[in-house]
This record gives C-alpha cells, sequence and structure tokens, in this order.
C-alpha cells in the first residue's frame, strides 16, 4: 500500500494567503479604531450625564443646590476633563456688620468699590461711664470668597475682594506687602466715640468690599469691574478702568445682623470623574467673555448648579456659577475627539437632558 504523499503550501499560495489577510486589516483596523473611538465617546457623554442626574438628586434630597464643576485639563487648559461634584455650603452668619457711607476707604482699596466692616462692640452707659463691648468675632479672612453673596436688610451685595494673596480657592485676605520674605498684611484700625462725643475705643475690624449687582453708570453692564468681561476692549478683564462708582442700594446700618451665601464649593475633590473625550469651550455654548474666551474669570471652570426643584440655577458665573446665563434657554456641552467627532449634550433650564451626534 502506497502512503498518500500530503503536499504543502506553495510560496505563491502563501503570498496570496498573506495578501488576503493584509487587505483585511486595512479594512477592520480603522473600523476598530474609530469603534474604541466611539465608546469612548459615548463613555464620556454618559459620565457627564450621570454626574449631572446624581446632582440633581443630591439637591432634591439636601434641599440645597447642588451641581458639577466641568474643569480645565491640566494638559490642554482649552479642554474641559474633569468632572467634580460641588454642594452649596452651609450659610455664614456670625457677628454683626456696620457701613459707614461717605468714608474715604482708599487706604483699603483704589477701587470705587463699596466697603461693608464687622462691628467689633457697642456702647454701654453706666453712670457717667460709657464701656465698648465687644460682639461675637467674624472670621472672614481665609473663610469668605471672591462671589459670595451677602445679605442684609434684604439687601444683597456680592464680595469682590480684598485678596492681598492670591490662593487656588479664591478666599478674602488683607492686603500686604512681603517684608524680609514674609508677607506682612496692612493693619486695619477704626476708631470708635461714644454718644457722650468724648470716650473712644480702638478696633481692627474684618472687611469685605463689594459690588451691587447694579449698572450705576448706565453703560448695559453690570458690575463692570468685576464681570469677566473685557468691557472697554483693551485687552485687560476688570481692568481698573472699568470699575464704575458702586452705591449702596440700602440704608446704612449698625450692629446688623447679615447672612452670607457661598458660592458652590467642591464636595469631595477626590471624586473627580475623567473624561476620555473631554468638553469643547469652543464648540459649546457656554456663558464666556467672547472678547477674552475666558469661561469663568475667577477659576476657569464651569459650573452647573440645580435648585432643589431641578431646574438649572442660571445666575452669572461670578456670583453663583453656572453655565447657563440668563439670556440663554439652553446650554449646549460639545463633545469633541481628536478626530473632530462631536457629540452634543443638551441642558436646558428646566434641567432636562438630551444628546445629538453632530458629525
Amino acid at each position: 500500500m502506497h502512503r498518500r504523499q500530503e503536499r504543502g503550501f506553495t510560496l505563491v499560495e502563501l503570498l496570496i494567503v498573506m495578501t488576503i489577510i493584509g487587505l483585511v486589516s486595512i479594512l477592520v483596523i480603522p473600523a476598530v479604531f474609530t469603534g474604541l473611538s466611539d465608546q469612548r465617546m459615548v463613555g464620556s457623554v454618559q459620565v457627564f450625564h450621570g454626574a449631572l442626574v446624581e446632582a440633581v438628586g443630591f439637591a432634591a434630597s439636601s434641599h440645597s443646590p447642588c451641581g458639577v464643576r466641568l474643569m480645565p485639563s491640566p494638559v490642554n487648559p482649552d479642554s474641559l476633563s474633569r468632572v467634580v461634584p460641588l454642594i452649596t455650603p452651609p450659610r455664614y452668619t456670625d457677628g454683626l456688620v456696620s457701613t459707614f457711607p461717605g468714608t474715604d476707604y482708599s487706604a483699603l482699596t483704589p477701587l470705587p468699590c463699596l466697603v461693608i466692616e464687622q462691628s467689633p462692640g457697642y456702647w454701654v452707659q453706666s453712670g457717667p461711664t460709657w464701656t465698648f463691648q465687644p460682639n461675637s468675632p467674624t472670621s472672614w479672612w481665609y473663610n469668605v470668597r471672591l462671589g459670595d453673596r451677602i445679605l442684609w436688610a434684604g439687601k444683597p451685595y456680592t464680595a469682590c475682594g480684598p485678596m492681598g494673596q492670591t490662593n487656588a480657592d479664591l478666599f478674602v485676605n488683607p492686603p500686604g506687602s512681603y517684608v524680609n520674605g514674609v508677607w506682612t498684611p496692612v493693619v486695619y484700625t477704626r476708631t470708635y466715640t461714644a454718644p457722650d462725643g468724648v470716650t473712644t475705643a480702638t478696633a481692627q475690624p474684618d472687611y469685605l468690599f463689594l459690588v451691587n449687582g447694579v449698572d450705576d453708570n448706565q453703560d448695559g453692564y453690570i458690575d463692570d469691574g468685576f464681570d469677566g468681561i473685557d468691557n472697554d476692549g483693551n485687552g485687560v478683564i476688570d481692568d481698573a478702568l472699568e470699575w464704575e462708582a458702586e452705591r449702596w442700594t440700602g440704608a446704612a446700618v449698625q450692629n446688623a445682623p447679615y447672612a452670607i451665601t457661598r458660592r458652590p464649593a467642591p464636595g469631595n475633590p477626590n471624586q473627580a470623574l475623567l473624561l476620555t473625550v473631554p468638553v469643547s469651550p469652543a464648540a459649546s455654548t457656554l456663558a464666556v467673555d467672547h472678547l477674552s474666551g475666558n469661561v469663568d474669570h475667577l477659576s476657569g471652570n464651569v459650573d452647573i448648579m440645580f435648585r432643589p426643584d431641578g431646574t438649572v440655577d442660571p445666575s452669572i458665573p461670578y456670583s453663583s456659577p453656572s453655565s447657563i446665563s440668563m439670556d440663554q434657554h439652553q446650554t449646549v456641552f460639545a463633545f469633541v475627539d481628536p478626530d473632530g467627532r462631536q457629540t452634543n449634550l443638551m441642558l436646558s433650564k428646566s434641567g432636562l437632558i438630551s444628546t445629538a451626534v453632530v458629525r
């Protein structure tokens, strides 16, 4: 019996098979990479959508505004690739406040803003003797932040300073200078006179610079020097030339109670979510300064806050941040991958969320 001899592949046949495999790879590999890119896109949109839905739930359960913060990428500031949950810190009411309309505060600030002071104490008479009794202290330095709202006698104002030392959290702190390499704050002292016109006492009160949320000079801009917009087009945002003379919208007060409503703050910075496909501010319809391209002039972030009823807080970025400005019905967050493919997530003022693939 003869054993049948098995024939191997010829060189030509191997070349044909390898060519076929190569052609199939050329067709399949781009589709694989496209699929991976699409997965990253879908995943990023789902992560952001989920963060928004979770914020709505937190706002409803806590009965206070909650939201999310879109933060720039450390590598590319022109893309928003990190998502952090936001909460509204509790109101601050320690101590009392006083206003001193007409007082020259040029030693504290060269800007024509308003100034509110802590009320260190009050006068008590015992016979012919007047004694200065201390009030509960305040703790504004490194506690209150730029953009926090202060309210007394039904009138709201926004804290715009001072900030002697720049800090990432935008905490107010007294002006000062470096002396031999050590930061030395400027000590502000006020003299208080008793009703007898003779007895005096001195104290070093905390103070805040404020804007009033009113278009004082009727030029179409509110709080020109603190609105994050290059109003005069000179290439500098909120420079001294843009400041309008702020005015008190309410009566002067002495030893009055007040309440400070905080700007949103990260609930847990360690819970940051990463978007593999970032949000592009340029392709989105965020509330930006179109002259400078800035998103939030205080931090470069985009904050979206939801009220307990699920609607979006449409406040402007420097008072209670939100990506939706007062004149927008909805905001479009555009996710753009390196190949130019784009998917939009739309958020309306009513809290409705929808998505659409653009290209």
